[in-house]
């Protein structure tokens, strides 16, 4: 019985991707046309996105021109995603809140 086994393909590949935010955002409120109350929004997030991925590709032929083929895939995915919000109020004329 003869038979031979070829490796006929193997892959592999990543990604490590970082992305960054930041936002700024100032409302005010308003009571009787005047501003009593302004509000500061702030945030900063950022993500990191990698994944390690292979692939192996084995084929086993058989003296009656069969074949038996294996595929073999890994994938190694990692995501992190934080991210910070800080609020602050300011109030102006509004004496019970000083």
């Amino acid at each position: 019985m003869r038979f031979c086994i070829v490796l006929s393909r193997t892959c592999v590949a990543g990604l490590n991707n970082r992305q960054e935010q930041f936002g700024r955002n100032k409302s005010g409120i308003y009571h009787a046309d005047t501003m009593s109350t302004t509000i500061y929004l702030n945030y900063h997030g950022f993500g990191i996105w990698r994944h390690l991925m292979g692939n192996l590709k084995l084929q086993h032929f058989f003296e009656d021109i069969s074949c038996l083929t294996h595929n073999l895939d890994y994938l190694l995915y990692h995501h992190r995603n934080p991210h910070w919000y800080e609020n602050q109020c300011q109030y102006h004329n509004c004496p019970e809140k000083t």
